[in-house]
C-alpha cells in the first residue's frame, strides 16, 4: 500500500539514473549516436547528469571525429555560448558551417540562425538569413529550430508576418517537448492570435509549462525526501504544489490525509504548528487568529448590511446588560 508517493519517487531519480547508466555503457562502447548524446547532457548539464565540460567534449570529439553532425554542432554550442571554453562566435560559425555542409545537420542550422540573428564578429545581423536557417533547421526536425521559425513570423521579423503559421511551428515544437512554444501557444491562445481565443486551452498550457519547470522538480524531490521520517511536512510541501494545480501532488496529498492518517490541519498540536511555522515565516498561530479575525469581520460586515447589527447591541447593551447585573447580584 505504498502510494503512488513511491511509484513517483522512483521514476524521477531511479528511472534517470537507470538511463544514465545504459547511456554510459554504450557511449564506452563506441556508439557515435550515444556519444553525441550522452556528450549533450553533459554539456548542459540535463536529464539527471552533472554539468561536466571536460567529460562532454571528450564524447563529443569523439562523436565529431566519427561523422557526427550533431557533435560538431554541439561543439559549436560550446564555442557560441561559452560553455567550458572561451566565448568565440568565429569558431561557433565554423564548427556550424561545418555541420551544415558536411551533413545537413538541422541543430547547427539552427546556430547559424541564432549568428545571423545576432550578428557576429565583422557580420552584421541578417535576419533573412536567420529565418532560412530556422526554416532548414524547423524542416530538418529540430525543436529549438521550430520555435524560432515560429517567432519571427510571430512578429513578421525576416518574413512576411503569419499568425497562424507561427501557430504551427509552436505546435510541432510543443510536440518535441519545447516547453517555451506551450508557454507561446498559451499566450496567443489567451488573446486570439491565428487562433479562435480559447482561455481553456491556454490555461492548459499554462499549467504544463508550471509542470515542467526546474522548480516542479526540486520541489518534488523535496516532497519527497522527507515522505518517511517527516510525513507531515511531506504533506505540506504537496499541499503547496496541489494549490498550484499540479495533479501529481494533489494524489499523493489526499493519500497522506486519508490513508497514512496525516494530521495536516491539528492545529492545536505544538508539534505539527513547528515544521508550518517554518514553512510559513510566521506561527501558525498567528496565522490562524489572523484568519478568524477575518472571518468574524466578514460576518459582522454581513450582519451589518442586512440590518442585524443595531440589534445585536441593544441586546448587548440593554437586556443583556440588565440580565447580566441582576444575576450578579443575586448571587453575590
Amino acid at each position: 500500500n505504498s502510494l503512488l508517493l513511491s511509484s513517483l519517487s522512483v521514476s524521477l531519480d531511479r528511472q534517470r539514473e537507470g538511463e544514465a547508466s545504459l547511456f554510459l555503457h554504450l557511449a564506452d562502447g563506441g556508439d557515435v549516436v550515444m556519444q553525441a548524446a550522452v556528450g549533450r547532457r553533459f554539456l548542459l548539464g540535463v536529464d539527471g547528469f552533472p554539468q561536466d565540460y571536460a567529460r562532454a567534449f571528450k564524447y563529443l570529439s569523439s562523436a565529431a571525429q566519427k561523422g557526427s553532425g550533431q557533435a560538431v554542432a554541439l561543439i559549436g554550442f560550446a564555442h557560441c555560448l561559452g560553455l567550458g571554453v572561451e566565448k568565440n562566435r568565429e569558431n561557433a560559425f565554423r564548427r556550424f558551417k561545418e555541420a551544415v555542409d558536411k551533413h545537413e545537420d538541422p541543430l547547427a542550422h539552427n546556430g547559424l540562425g541564432y549568428l545571423y540573428f545576432h550578428g557576429f564578429g565583422d557580420t552584421p545581423r541578417d535576419v533573412e538569413k536567420a529565418f532560412a536557417h530556422f526554416n532548414e533547421s524547423a524542416q530538418g526536425g529540430n525543436a529549438d529550430g521550430a520555435f524560432n521559425l515560429a517567432s519571427l513570423y510571430l512578429t513578421g521579423t525576416g518574413t512576411a508576418q503569419s499568425f497562424q503559421r507561427a501557430l504551427i511551428w509552436f505546435t510541432k515544437a510543443l510536440d518535441k517537448g519545447h516547453t517555451p512554444a506551450a508557454y507561446s501557444l498559451a499566450v496567443m491562445h489567451l488573446n486570439g492570435l491565428g487562433t479562435m481565443r480559447d482561455c481553456q486551452t491556454a490555461v492548459s498550457l499554462f499549467k504544463r509549462v508550471a509542470e515542467r519547470g526546474e522548480w516542479l522538480t526540486q520541489a518534488l524531490q523535496k516532497a519527497y525526501a522527507h515522505e518517511s521520517r517527516r510525513p507531515l511536512l511531506s504533506a505540506f510541501l504537496f499541499w503547496q504544489l496541489a494549490e498550484a494545480g499540479h495533479e501529481v501532488s494533489q494524489s499523493n496529498l489526499a493519500f497522506l490525509l486519508d490513508k497514512q492518517g496525516v494530521d495536516l490541519f491539528g492545529l492545536g498540536q505544538r508539534k505539527i504548528r513547528r515544521p508550518f511555522a517554518a514553512a510559513l515565516g510566521e506561527p501558525l498561530s498567528v496565522r490562524v487568529m489572523k484568519a478568524e479575525r477575518d472571518e468574524k469581520m466578514k460576518k459582522l460586515a454581513s450582519a451589518a448590511s442586512r440590518g442585524k447589527l443595531g440589534k445585536g447591541k441593544r441586546n448587548a447593551g440593554g437586556e443583556g446588560g440588565t440580565e447580566g447585573k441582576r444575576k450578579a447580584g443575586g448571587e453575590g
